[in-house]
């Protein structure tokens, strides 16, 4: 997506404390911005890590509002809502929040669900899994929950790491793909990638299970990532 840059006077400013002024009103009048980037990882990661991602999403919003000279417009509202979910992405990666123990499994219920989708035509059901890997439930939910979470920061990163060129194409595939999937999934991904819902209140107002919002959304992120990997 382009950002256009709209004409208008920069903020007059006298003073540092009238920066900080305008500053804080425009974080107290945007918190839900904040607040929906952070929605999705309530419940995934710990306490003292999702305050850590709550300070570096405070920042990001704070630096993108000086990048435009302390106007608050549309353009600044998208610009916005980009850098904060850029920054926590940023952040998560650079923690490598998965153990290798965790992320060798995270690895290995990835490989079983594509050779299981190749041999049968079909997703393998939660039982298939611990089944063929040998773990037990819980561990097969704690590794579908670490999932998500390397799902949002591969397809962030699948988007990032592109070039202008490229930027405008995945952003119209990526929007074709959603069309195509299941209408179950569709609603998943719009209640935690649009409307910034938590699983928990995603399966609260889907009526489904916690569990179930994960698997649909790691469901549907791998269709989306292999069928642009094909382009």
């Amino acid at each position: 997506m382009f950002l256009s840059r709209q004409a208008y006077q920069k903020t007059p400013i006298s003073s540092a404390t009238q920066r900080n002024v305008l500053e804080q009103q425009a974080l107290e009048s945007h918190l839900y911005l904040i607040q929906r980037s952070l929605n999705k990882y309530r419940g995934v990661v710990d306490p003292d890590t999702l305050d850590d991602l709550r300070q570096i999403a405070l920042m990001a919003f704070i630096l993108e509002l000086r990048k435009f000279d302390h106007v608050i417009n549309d353009d600044f509202l998208k610009s916005v809502t980009v850098r904060l979910k850029g920054a926590i992405i940023d952040e998560l990666r650079a923690r490598d929040y998965l153990s290798r123990e965790q992320r060798s499994l995270s690895n290995k219920i990835k490989d079983t669900e594509r050779k299981f989708m190749a041999k049968y035509g079909r997703s393998p059901t939660q039982a298939d899994i611990c089944s063929q890997l040998n773990i037990s439930s819980e561990e097969y939910m704690n590794a579908i929950i670490d999932l998500t979470m390397s799902d949002d920061v591969e397809l962030f990163e699948l988007v990032n790491h592109a070039d202008d060129s490229q930027k405008e194409f995945i952003s119209l595939m990526l929007e074709k793909e959603l069309k195509q999937l299941a209408p179950s999934i569709q609603k998943v991904l719009y209640f935690i990638y649009v409307m910034g819902l938590r699983t928990q209140e995603t399966a609260q107002v889907l009526e489904i299970s916690e569990m179930k919002v994960h698997r649909i959304k790691h469901k549907g992120i791998e269709i989306i990532r292999s069928r642009l990997g094909g382009h």
